[in-house]
């Protein structure tokens, strides 16, 4: 009997953890979605930032101490 009740509760905590990675994989990064997908249960001010994600092709510049 403690066997039993042994294995069953593996089972339910096996089939817990499945289920929790499969709602976390739903945004994560793929090839369609190279930076991951909004989580519509985040806050909605972070869609104020959704355009500096991403790749960038800027160039940096520096200037001397003396300002040139």
């Amino acid at each position: 009997m403690k066997l039993l009740s042994t294995l069953t509760l593996l089972f339910c905590l096996f089939v817990l953890s499945i289920s929790s990675q499969e709602n976390k994989m739903k945004y994560e990064v793929s090839k369609e979605n190279p930076f991951g997908k909004y989580n519509p249960k985040a806050p909605k001010q972070l869609q104020d930032y959704k355009d500096l994600i991403g790749e960038c092709k800027c160039t940096s510049e520096s200037r001397k101490l003396d300002g040139s």
